[in-house]
């Protein structure tokens, strides 16, 4: 929510956008729960909102690979002289993991008349090591019909 509504707050000339702590204030006085919002339609989810538009969508991110790496070295040297008996040393080790997430993002637009004028989803170009979906986030947030420069 907060991402979508950072976006299109900048980019949405002469709409106003509802920030997410509203809409979810606004429902819950309603007493609608993310269970019983799945029993409305979206032409009455405006009317309780009164808002021309919502937003809707989903992210998903599955773990598509995992690394891990390690490499050591060490150096040890004994000297015996008589009695005496000099030891040095040195060691070195080091050792990564990384997962590796593909994301996709889905994005709907429904209208006060429960139109749906947009729906489009995008995956990732690359698998991420931190899970950002934001470049798909964008991609669709820019084509949907509310985007203005």
């Amino acid at each position: 929510q907060g991402d979508v509504y950072a976006f299109l707050q900048k980019h949405s000339a002469g709409l106003t956008i509802v920030d997410p702590r509203t809409t979810n204030a606004l429902l819950a006085k309603k007493g609608i729960t993310q269970q019983t919002i799945r029993g409305l339609t979206m032409d009455e989810i405006c009317a309780i909102l009164d808002v021309e538009f919502v937003v809707t969508g989903g992210i998903t991110q599955n773990r598509v690979a995992e690394m891990t790496s390690s490499s050591s070295s060490g150096n040890i040297t004994n000297s015996w002289n008589g009695n005496k008996d000099k030891t040095s040393g040195s060691a070195y080790s080091s050792s990564s993991s990384f997962q590796y997430y593909s994301n996709a993002v889905t994005l709907q637009i429904y209208n006060d008349r429960n139109d749906e004028i947009f729906n489009e989803n995008r995956k990732g170009l690359l698998n991420t090591t931190d899970g950002s979906y934001s470049a798909p986030l964008e991609f669709l947030l820019k084509k949907c019909p509310l985007y203005r420069k």
